[in-house]
């Protein structure tokens, strides 16, 4: 008899984990899908993750915030950035260890260039390799962080080791790249695995007056 009500218990238990992970995705899901709504990640994310927050309480289920960070951290390596609510944040390790940074510039314009077709992250992996040079390149990348102070400081920071897998299983988006340094970025980049590729301009101004000349482009900037 009481084996059968403890494993009622954690049929319960284990149903409601599902739940939890379901509204997870739910809440994440924007940002994984469409990277370029950063103007509106502060209502897309904080919300939802309130109204979570609220359920587990409601449920009393003894979940601290470190394990929904490692929760989200399933989800991608990104996504603790978006449960910290912190504005801008160095993410090292796989992007999940995150130093809060208060000197960063933010006035300075994104383009995003999505692409209709979709791209592997493992493909892009698996034909990744290793960079030799990593460490000394992420001491330049460390020291830029605290250093840059316009947007020609932020464009400097930007490198991509997943660019070049990318590129190869996609060599078309080297034109979208090559079109948007032609149009005055001061730099152009894959973003993460892609196939979106970026560009960071002088300001939000200079953003819109980019977008507006290639289709499907999103300027944005940091609020």
């Amino acid at each position: 008899m009481l084996d059968r009500i403890a494993g009622f218990f954690r049929l319960i238990g284990r149903t409601i984990g599902r739940w939890v992970r379901l509204l997870f995705a739910w809440a994440f899901w924007p940002f994984i899908a469409a990277r370029g709504w950063y103007v509106q990640r502060t209502w897309m994310i904080r919300l939802p993750i309130l109204g979570l927050i609220g359920l587990v309480r409601l449920w009393k289920l003894p979940l601290r915030p470190a394990q929904l960070t490692d929760v989200a951290a399933t989800l991608g390596s990104d996504v603790p950035f978006f449960l910290s609510g912190l504005e801008t944040a160095l993410g090292t390790g796989r992007g999940d260890r995150l130093q809060h940074v208060t000197d960063l510039p933010r006035d300075y314009g994104v383009v995003l260039v999505p692409s209709d077709r979709g791209l592997s992250t493992a493909d892009v992996y698996a034909e990744c390799e290793p960079n030799e040079v990593f460490e000394a390149v992420r001491g330049d990348l460390l020291r830029g962080v605290h250093t840059a102070r316009d947007a020609a400081g932020v464009a400097r920071l930007v490198a991509n080791d997943l660019q070049a897998p990318a590129l190869r299983l996609r060599p078309e988006l080297a034109d979208v790249l090559a079109e948007l340094r032609d149009r005055g970025a001061l730099a152009a980049a894959v973003s993460g695995s892609g196939p979106t590729v970026f560009a960071i301009v002088e300001d939000r101004a200079a953003a819109e007056r980019m977008a507006a000349a290639i289709p499907t482009a999103i300027p944005s900037a940091p609020l």
